[in-house]
């Protein structure tokens, strides 16, 4: 059984679009609390708090309506430019994660639905996802069609295995103690 290109490209676009509309709707109903989340990470400057928050659940949803219906089209443009701009969101997300580990591990993440702290390894998972999938989506559009097949089994086999690396990271530091 051979497993063509187009059997994978729902993964490569579907995955990322689905993170980012699910992310870009729950910050769009929480707008209040991520305000709240943003202002104790005090990595942004105050006058920005307010309007970052709708402006990222709205570019989620974007990107996240562009990534499905670049998956179900044949525009290699939008295919590029939807996979492009979910690595730039994807990797502006885990700067801004890193920056605000730095400052104070302690403090609750606010982006996962679990109570995670920033000094867990699990922070990431989300926009280690979407990073890594938009790249290897990203890649597809470049490469061509003789070796398509290899090139993206192999850039989705190393996502996968990056991600299920990053899975022991999540120590159990960020997890209350319960007494049993």
């Amino acid at each position: 059984m051979e497993l063509a290109a187009a059997d994978l490209a729902p993964y490569l676009f579907g995955i990322p679009a689905v993170l980012l509309l699910v992310a870009g709707t729950t910050h769009l109903l929480t707008l209040r609390r991520m305000r709240a989340t943003l202002t104790e990470h005090a990595l942004l400057p105050l006058g920005l708090v307010p309007a970052v928050p709708t402006g990222l659940a709205l570019t989620e949803i974007v990107l996240g309506l562009g990534g499905v219906w670049a998956l179900l089209g044949d525009s290699v443009a939008l295919r590029r430019g939807v996979s492009a701009a979910s690595v730039v969101l994807g990797a502006a997300f885990v700067l801004y994660l890193a920056g605000a580990r730095r400052r104070a591990p302690q403090q609750p993440c606010g982006c996962l639905p679990l109570p995670t702290a920033l000094g867990s390894g699990l922070v990431f998972l989300p926009a280690g996802a979407v990073v890594l999938l938009s790249l290897a989506a990203l890649s597809q559009t470049f490469v061509e069609a003789s070796v398509e097949r290899t090139a993206t089994t192999t850039l989705q086999t190393l996502a996968i295995a990056v991600l299920l690396m990053l899975l022991p990271a999540a120590d159990a530091r960020s997890v209350p103690e319960v007494e049993l």
